[in-house]
């Protein structure tokens, strides 16, 4: 025997929409917890190593994502137990052109990005992380870094980093 639900939307008690169905079948969670972050300070700031990237700006934020990470020390507080979606994206200065960063769960490294070959360096990495685990990305060379901001609009941002939580 099987059931059929028949409904457009799931709201909690207090009216906070939580899933929606649109007429092809397609979900909406709005309240996943997401943010995307970048360093909003002009020019190249020097990270050492080992030193968590930066990150001071929440550029875009959805399900509680901007009260997760904390701005004056760069870490994410996964809100969630589950599977989360982690992004890194950066561009050293032209001296610079071995870049070794790290996804961090606490003391741990979870995931490493290398490239020895030109200035810019990116991953993304799909981690099952704790509620209430902190992630945060370090520069992991073994010397100083330093990453680009640029201040100004967030469009003219080039290191920048994102935590999704997908379930």
């Amino acid at each position: 025997m099987s059931s059929v639900l028949k409904v457009d939307a799931i709201q909690n008690t207090a009216g906070t929409s939580a899933l929606t169905i649109d007429s092809s079948g397609r979900l909406s969670q709005p309240q996943k917890p997401s943010v995307t972050v970048d360093i909003s300070t002009s020019g190249y700031v020097n990270t050492a190593n080992n030193a968590v990237v930066p990150f001071n700006n929440v550029q875009f934020s959805q399900g509680g994502g901007n009260t997760a990470f904390n701005t004056s020390t760069s870490i994410f507080t996964c809100p969630l137990s589950g599977i989360y979606l982690c992004t890194f994206f950066g561009l050293a200065e032209s001296s610079e052109t071995n870049l070794d960063v790290s996804l961090f769960n606490g003391s741990t490294r979870v995931q490493r990005i290398y490239q020895s070959n030109n200035r810019g360096i990116s991953g993304t990495g799909i981690i099952v992380a704790s509620a209430n685990d902190q992630l945060s990305y370090k520069n992991s060379v073994g010397a100083a870094r330093g990453f680009l901001g640029t201040g100004g609009n967030a469009d003219n941002r080039y290191t920048i980093a994102s935590f999704t939580f997908l379930g």
